[in-house]
């Protein structure tokens, strides 16, 4: 991964918040730990205490565990015995969804009806666009 294929932090914190606050994610923390090739502690210490500064390795590592989930590469599947493992894909597959989205353009709300990617994270959402962030 190149240094400028690499998110800024303040652009991973965004996106990671938006993963948080979604009831509906395609893994749990402890998958998309395993996903970034780091502990759910040290996630979590980062993340959600925030009592851990972001260092340029997490942030490498959480901007290549973000892509990878927004492209599809990856998959949670339940095994026979009803465990739970994640799988890398051959073939890339996002998770594709209708959609209809209250949306902010130029000042003025509309509706946005079509499909979207479910885990893709970058787009704020009407709060933040709303907050103005």
């Amino acid at each position: 991964m190149a240094i400028e294929d690499i998110l800024p932090k303040k652009e991973i914190y965004a996106q990671i918040e938006r993963y948080r606050a979604d009831p509906e994610r395609s893994m749990s923390w402890t998958f998309f730990a395993e996903l970034c090739g780091m502990s759910v502690h040290t996630l979590k210490h980062v993340f959600v205490k925030k009592d851990l500064p972001m260092s340029i390795e997490t942030q490498t590592r959480v901007s290549r565990g973000l892509k990878r989930m927004a492209r599809g590469e990856v998959v949670v599947v339940y095994n026979k015995d009803r465990t739970r493992k994640l799988i890398y894909r051959q073939e890339n597959k996002p998770r594709i969804a209708r959609s209809m989205q209250v949306d902010l353009k130029g000042g003025k709300l509309c509706l946005k009806v079509g499909l979207r990617n479910k885990s893709d994270y970058s787009q704020p959402s009407l709060g933040e666009k709303m907050k103005g962030k």
